[in-house]
């Protein structure tokens, strides 16, 4: 019985590891034995911008690098996180507005309900006022209509009294022209 023993290799980069300006060449070996037991390892190296692995001799230009490219991350960080404060104060101060605005209104409406009925009476009573000044003006105008009509109707009955005489002295005097006629 023969044993086969193969090596599969693949290389990756990986960004995933530090921050975004490092850059790690992964190395990824996996182990079969009769294509039945797998032995996976995996290793990550450093690698500089040309893609060269970083010896020990190179770890400290490697180390000055990380950190410079953490605090330009981190200033960066800041810079946002100060920017994003900002944002939230404005919101806050946009909020504290509104809520106060709408405590106003609120409180506005609650003097309106409470001020409505009274102002309603005072409506009313106004209302109430003038038409009640409207009736008398109408009765006032009613009564001098109605002596008018008086007035008019004693003067019509006048006048029918009078027409009765005057046609009385017309026949009185036709009668007496017939008389007259008569005689000559």
């Amino acid at each position: 019985m023969s044993s086969s023993i193969s090596w599969q290799s693949r290389d990756e980069s990986s960004r995933n590891v530090c921050p975004p300006c490092i850059v790690h060449q992964r190395d990824e070996r996996s182990l079969e034995i009769d294509d039945q037991d797998s032995i996976h390892a995996a290793a990550a190296f450093p690698v500089d911008s040309e893609g060269k692995h970083i010896t020990a001799a190179d770890s400290k230009a490697y180390l000055e690098e990380v950190i410079t490219c953490w605090k330009t991350e981190a200033a960066n960080m800041k810079e946002t996180i100060e920017s994003f404060v900002a944002e939230i104060h404005a919101y806050s101060a946009w909020h504290e507005a509104l809520r106060n605005t709408i405590s106003t209104l609120e409180s506005t409406a609650k003097e309106l309900r409470t001020e409505l009925p009274s102002a309603t009476d005072e409506y009313t009573k106004i209302i109430q006022t003038n038409l009640e000044q409207d009736i008398a003006h109408a009765k006032l105008d009613h009564a001098e209509l109605e002596q008018t009509i008086t007035s008019v109707l004693t003067k019509i009955h006048g006048l029918r009294a009078a027409h009765e005489i005057l046609h009385k002295q017309i026949v009185a005097v036709e009668d007496a022209i017939q008389e007259l006629c008569a005689q000559c």
